[in-house]
């Protein structure tokens, strides 16, 4: 029986990668009274060009486009800041968002970047958890049959003899981590808003249009359109995952 590749990306985000809303969730969160945010996912627009090689195995080759300019993470903290402050006291804190940027990260699936370290270097910011954006990483999500990941914001492209294809994608974790332990109270996957029983992957079918495959042969007008797209991908997933975790309507 052949099972499509969505419905196994979806699965895996409502199983390994999504943890379910249980009571105790709800219970963890019941001492946080503030909050402060914490994105550094929009760095980097990554540019992930699959060729097949022979019949068997693929060859990825990653590009970056530097982003920061973007002000992606200034629009997720806008909307985090929008969509918590009817249920908690939002702070502003100051860090160093390229701290966060810098962190290792692991392609296994559902992998996420560790920031306790970087967090205990702000001390006592005042809030009693922190809201943590930041890219994770799925495996299997370009193409039908190959071993590649996707992680954070980005364009992948597939060629094959017969057809190619060219998908958008968001791919990050929010995470309230106690900001007295550094535990982590809640986490959820992105993912966009349920079209049937389960949520949906944040990979959209864009334009070939928008593919370069090189990050410095990208034009200006490619870097506009992917920016406007872009954009309203981040904005629609963070809607709908902050909806799925029970902290926005």
């Amino acid at each position: 029986m052949h099972i499509s590749k969505n419905l196994v990306l979806a699965l895996m985000l409502a199983g390994s990668l999504l943890q379910p809303l249980a009571a105790s969730a709800k219970d963890n969160l019941a001492n946080v009274k503030s909050v402060a945010i914490i994105s550094a996912l929009g760095d980097c627009l990554n540019l992930r060009d699959v060729e097949p090689v022979g019949t068997i195995f693929n060859t990825v080759h990653p590009e970056c486009v530097p982003i920061e300019s973007w002000g992606i993470d200034d629009l997720i903290t806008q909307q985090l800041t929008t969509a918590l402050s009817g249920r908690f006291t939002v702070k502003p804190v100051a860090y160093d968002r390229a701290a966060f940027y810098r962190l290792p990260w692991s392609p296994m699936a559902g992998a996420q970047v560790p920031v306790e370290k970087p967090l205990r270097a702000l001390g006592d910011t005042g809030v009693d958890a922190y809201v943590v954006v930041t890219r994770m990483s799925l495996p299997n999500a370009l193409g039908d049959d190959n071993n590649t990941y996707v992680d954070g914001l980005g364009i992948g492209h597939e060629s094959s003899l017969f057809s190619q294809t060219t998908k958008m994608f968001a791919i990050y974790a929010i995470r309230i981590i106690d900001a007295r332990t550094f535990d982590t109270l809640e986490t959820e996957g992105a993912h966009l808003p349920k079209t049937g029983f389960l949520p949906r992957v944040p990979i959209v079918d864009v334009d070939k249009s928008l593919w370069s495959s090189s990050a410095t042969d990208m034009t200006d007008d490619q870097k506009a359109r992917a920016r406007e797209r872009l954009t309203a991908l981040v904005k629609e997933s963070i809607g709908s995952t902050l909806h799925y975790m029970e902290l926005a309507p």
